[in-house]
């Protein structure tokens, strides 16, 4: 069933107006993230983006959209591919230079946008295609992610926050007057209210984007909203994604589940501080396990 729905999808997302808004699985919205999927993670998503067609007579609405498949490699690493209705293909990659502990962040290093054939300057040549800037051919940066956990705020208690800072060239740095002020450094904040709900706001080198994604099991959904510094002359653009895990490859002890804060369970807060995020996680699977047990003794004895 779930195979079916994930090839619909598929069929859905490619019979679109032949454009798009180049994107990929980057964890937040346009931020790259420094976690890096296990080895034979893999991941697609189908992106969506909506703007005023301005050229048009009736100033109709256009909708782009971009395929894009990651896949971790040797848990040391990410590659992923994405294609273009502006028939331009990429590819980008990523390398895990420090894993996520207690103490420590994760820290990455990638290269975006391998093979486009938007060059690295001067990438306004292209009319027909929709923000040509953000194809820019070899785009390196450099990520850190850190995991933590917002404690006494009201009505939500404690908030699994990721906060990602770093810096990138090329796709990253633009014209407009943040992105002159910031000169390629990028940030996002991802925040995690409810559990398999996730709020995440940025600035992506270039703008503001701000967005909401919901998980169910291996599928997920989010609503973006792209370049909010320019929707006081422009008019708003909305974007939709949505993504599909597959894990059937991967072992079980480092299957995880689809969670950007996948790195901390609230109710282990206060293990001690050299405990690492493996150890964690292998407590928390050994927690679930006991309880799906229990679960199914009690429904043995009300039979």
């Amino acid at each position: 069933m779930n195979k079916c729905l994930a090839i619909c999808l598929l069929i859905f997302g490619l019979g679109g107006i032949l454009q798009a808004f180049p994107f990929a699985n980057y964890g937040n919205i346009r931020v790259p993230d420094a976690y890096v999927m296990p080895h034979l993670m893999g991941k697609i998503a189908i992106n969506n983006y909506l703007y005023p067609e301005h050229d048009s007579k009736d100033d109709d609405i256009a909708y782009n959209w971009a395929v894009a498949v990651n896949m971790g490699l040797f848990n040391l690493g990410e590659i992923g591919l994405v294609a273009s209705g502006d028939e331009i293909y990429y590819a980008h990659i990523k390398a895990k230079i420090i894993s996520e502990t207690l103490t420590l962040p994760d820290l990455s290093i990638g290269v975006d946008n391998l093979f486009s054939k938007v060059p690295s300057k001067k990438p306004y040549n292209f009319p027909g295609i929709v923000d040509a800037g953000s194809y820019r051919r070899d785009s390196i940066y450099l990520a850190i992610s850190k995991t933590i956990l917002l404690s006494g705020i009201p009505q939500l208690g404690d908030l699994p926050t990721r906060v990602t800072i770093g810096a990138g060239t090329h796709r990253f740095q633009g014209t407009m007057t943040l992105a002159q002020q910031v000169q390629g450094v990028f940030v996002a904040l991802l925040f995690e209210p409810v559990r398999n709900f996730t709020v995440i706001t940025e600035v992506d080198g270039h703008n503001f984007n701000a967005g909401f994604e919901h998980r169910y099991r291996k599928f997920a959904g989010r609503i973006e909203l792209f370049k909010l510094e320019e929707w006081s002359r422009r008019d708003p653009k909305f974007g939709f994604t949505i993504s599909y895990l597959f894990d059937r490859f991967v072992s079980s002890e480092k299957r995880q589940e689809v969670s950007p804060t996948r790195t901390y369970d609230r109710r282990l807060i206060e293990t001690r501080e050299e405990t690492t995020l493996d150890e964690l996680q292998r407590i928390r699977r050994q927690r679930e396990r006991a309880e799906q047990e229990l679960e199914e003794i009690r429904r043995l004895l009300e039979q």
